[in-house]
């Protein structure tokens, strides 16, 4: 997953406060929600979040969107994840794990 937009964080951390209650949000509950003056706004953001594989939508059906687990390291820089990677592996070592 690729790094998000702020508007887009604040619209998916919305479809996962609003996925809570059992139901995926509709499109109106997000406008409400984040406060937006219209509904193509939202669609503009699912569609950038569905781009960047943050949700998953059934087409054809209202109520269909699956937040995508990740990690949240696709977002790191790659140097802090080397340097990351290097301290785990450095620490294995003085344990003796391969």
């Amino acid at each position: 997953m690729t790094a998000l937009t702020r508007a887009q964080a604040q619209c998916l951390n919305a479809i996962i406060e609003i996925s809570r209650t059992g139901w995926s949000p509709s499109i109106r509950e997000l406008q409400a929600h984040l406060g937006l003056r219209s509904t193509s706004r939202v669609a503009d953001l699912l569609d950038g979040l569905e781009q960047r594989g943050a949700i998953r939508r059934t087409p054809g059906r209202k109520r269909a969107i699956e937040v995508i687990p990740h990690t949240g390291l696709e977002a790191w820089p790659t140097d802090r994840l080397q340097a990351l990677r290097e301290h785990i592996t450095e620490i294995l070592n003085r344990r003796g794990i391969p």
